[in-house]
């Protein structure tokens, strides 16, 4: 029986997984065990239940013994040392945990465990949009999904500065903006570069109009619709990026008028990045740079604008190709040069 290795994108929202025999690659994949929601064990700050149900489903899935499971490879967000997780605001992790360490003692595989933005940044180099070219000596991506974040690699090696390089959804972009318990800070990117961020300002606005009209009801157009369910509940982050899709082919004033402000404060990030770094390329991934039309054009945009012009025209902008795919092709780059 060929040895399998399992590779995990663990997201806020999801976990998913990709089973695949290690003398081939992901290219060759299994697309199992199921995904599961896992924002119901998100609920404790040292990620205990996460962990706890994360062993009792990949127990289970070694129990079922049809495969030879070797080994696991774990990409996450947050703050991550020698598989040791200090941190993960987007999983709502406050004191670290030693993931790798706690996997592999109670599985009895190896396990590594990777930052996410790392793995997308290696799939997409070397996998995806910048796959059929000779690698640029430097390469930024800036990923903005259910968190935002950055890579940076320089002569094939990631960047790391004095410890804590790319953080860039912590970067204040609004020095006068709220107040955000979670990242310590007024205005970080984070607030309005992502899809909570952008589902809180949307439901915001819609909440703020309904008021000035007297509770009158806007609209019945699929893009209403969910901001009134989710304005109701109570549920500020609750809109999809499908939702948020919605508002924009709906050409909807409130989607248009927050994500404008998400393409302008997405536009200073690049800008500073393109500014001071100036990478040979940018790649932008993520659902909210990817899916949402127009955001990733109009971020460019202000970039642009925003940008010292020689460090401009010195600088590539690419748009990912794989998608969430990218996490697995890096996952198990770290898996293999462990």
């Amino acid at each position: 029986m060929a040895d399998h290795v399992l590779l995990i994108a663990l997201e806020r929202t999801e976990v998913r997984f990709r089973l695949i025999d290690q003398t081939i690659g992901p290219s060759e994949s299994d697309v199992r065990p199921a995904p599961w929601d896992c924002g119901p064990y998100l609920t404790d700050i040292n990620g205990a239940r996460l962990v706890e149900e994360l062993i009792r489903r990949l127990r289970a899935f070694i129990d079922h013994g049809d495969v030879n499971l070797v080994g696991v490879a774990i990409s996450l967000p947050g703050t991550l040392e020698n598989g040791i997780v200090r941190r993960s605001s987007r999983l709502g992790i406050h004191t670290e945990i030693d993931l790798q360490g706690e996997l592999a003692q109670r599985l009895k595989v190896e396990v590594v465990v990777a930052h996410d933005t790392d793995c997308i940044a290696h799939g997409e180099i070397h996998h995806g949009v910048l796959a059929s070219i000779t690698p640029p000596r430097s390469v930024c991506l800036v990923f903005a999904d259910e968190g935002v974040g950055s890579t940076l690699y320089v002569d094939g090696n990631q960047y790391r500065g004095a410890g804590f390089a790319g953080r860039i959804g912590r970067l204040v972009v609004e020095p006068n903006g709220g107040y955000e318990h979670r990242f310590e800070a007024r205005g970080p990117l984070e607030s309005y570069a992502t899809r909570p961020g952008i589902s809180s300002n949307l439901v915001a606005e819609y909440k703020s109009e309904q008021e000035k009209l007297g509770g009158t009801t806007t609209g019945d157009k699929i893009f209403r619709t969910h901001l009134r369910s989710a304005a109701n509940k109570q549920h500020t982050d609750a809109l999809s990026i499908s939702h948020i899709v919605h508002g924009v082919q709906e050409h909807d004033p409130i989607a248009i008028s927050v994500l404008e402000n998400s393409a302008q404060y997405l536009g200073l990030a690049l800008h500073s990045l393109i500014t001071i770094v100036n990478p040979d390329a940018l790649i932008l991934a993520g659902r909210v740079l990817t899916d949402i039309p127009g955001l990733a054009d109009r971020a460019t945009s202000y970039a642009r604008r925003f940008s010292y012009v020689h460090a401009w025209n010195q600088t590539s902008i690419h748009i990912a190709s794989l998608g969430t795919d990218a996490q697995f092709f890096g996952a198990h780059h770290r898996y293999a040069t462990r």
